[in-house]
């Protein structure tokens, strides 16, 4: 029996159709380092539009993005 993968893309997109489930029209996921282009691109993918960026302590983590998405109804 072959194993289906699970990509970032795929588990963004299932946690948005959660969110439209519950009525939240609005998301924002803090969840990559600025340096993490394929979690960029996942968010990007899924709709995600880039709201901030956090600067971190630069011996632990250089900064972390963060996406917004709007969630149809």
């Amino acid at each position: 029996m072959k194993e289906e993968k699970v990509t970032p893309t795929a588990i963004i997109a299932l946690a948005l159709v959660e969110c439209k489930k519950l009525g939240i029209n609005k998301v924002l996921m803090y969840c990559c380092s600025k340096d993490n282009i394929g979690s960029a691109k996942s968010n990007i993918n899924n709709g995600g539009i880039l709201e901030n960026e956090i600067e971190e302590d630069r011996d632990i983590l250089s900064s972390i993005i963060g996406f917004s998405y709007r969630v149809e109804r």
